[in-house]
């Protein structure tokens, strides 16, 4: 479909503007630093699962194979009704399991907020601008299925440029027959800060646009790679590694005139 297609499909109210929906962003602190970012990811989902739908948990400074200490803190984005309150609640919980046992403090921290506190905005201020420059995948859902895909990149694109800069889009084919597309697609975009600005949006004003939302931001890698050394550093690590396994020397002891004749004749 032609860009005439595609504005036939808009309301007179397109640009919609960012406003108040109903995720609520909150701050946590207390659990391991020197855990992988990807267990405290985990571990901060699954106990916040019972205030709403988690859709993203950010923690500052984090670069997958160059954080070995993640900073005190992290902010969780909840989507649901009450989730603050209920997300309140769980502070001074302790915990077990993926970033146990600790004591885990639970702050409120909504989007209108502009400090966090004396503790906190220092090490924000710090880690943003490095936080902007990187990838961040989102998951989108709730646009019409039927609608072409070309369609449904192009809106989203639009959709999201509002919040920043969109690296890419991608809508998938449930059935290539039928044409009719996966319900779920994945927004590219840079830096923290559009994310943020993505999760305030409460819709789009294009018909079969009406319901989109993000329900997932990717969080850190299961597994990360020894990465980021330098040729010192790797050169260190391969004499560690090899110095580690068992190393038997044969100039401590003279070698039997038989063995020594057994050996000579062989070459």
């Amino acid at each position: 479909m032609d860009e005439s297609g595609i504005k036939g499909l808009e309301s007179s109210n397109s640009d919609a503007e960012i406003r108040e929906s109903s995720v609520a962003r909150i701050c946590v602190e207390g659990y391991n630093t020197l855990l992988r970012a990807y267990d405290v990811h985990l571990g901060l989902r699954e106990l916040f699962a019972s205030c709403g739908e988690v859709i993203h948990v950010y923690i500052p400074g984090y670069v997958p194979n160059l954080s070995p200490v993640l900073n005190r803190f992290a902010l969780v984005y909840i989507r649901g009704k009450r989730a603050e309150k209920k997300a309140m609640k769980l502070s001074g919980v302790h915990m077990g399991g993926h970033i146990g046992p600790l004591s885990l403090v639970v702050k409120a921290y909504p989007f209108q907020a502009k400090y966090l506190g004396p503790d906190f905005d220092p090490i924000l201020a710090a880690t943003r601008d490095a936080d902007n420059k990187g990838q961040r995948s989102m998951g989108v859902t709730g646009f019409d299925t039927s609608l072409p895909k070309c369609v449904v990149e192009t809106t989203l694109r639009k959709h999201f440029s509002k919040c920043g800069r969109v690296l890419e889009i991608c809508a998938f084919y449930d059935d290539e027959e039928s044409k009719t597309l996966v319900p779920k697609a994945i927004a590219y975009v840079c830096g923290q800060d559009t994310v943020d600005k993505a999760l305030q949006l409460g819709g789009c004003d294009v018909t079969g646009f009406e319901n989109i939302h993000v329900y997932l931001v990717v969080g850190p890698p299961k597994r990360e790679a020894v990465t980021g050394l330098s040729p010192v550093g790797k050169e260190v690590l391969i004499k560690y590694v090899a110095q580690s396994k068992p190393v038997y020397s044969m100039n401590c002891f003279l070698i039997p005139k038989p063995v020594y004749s057994y050996q000579k004749t062989g070459l």
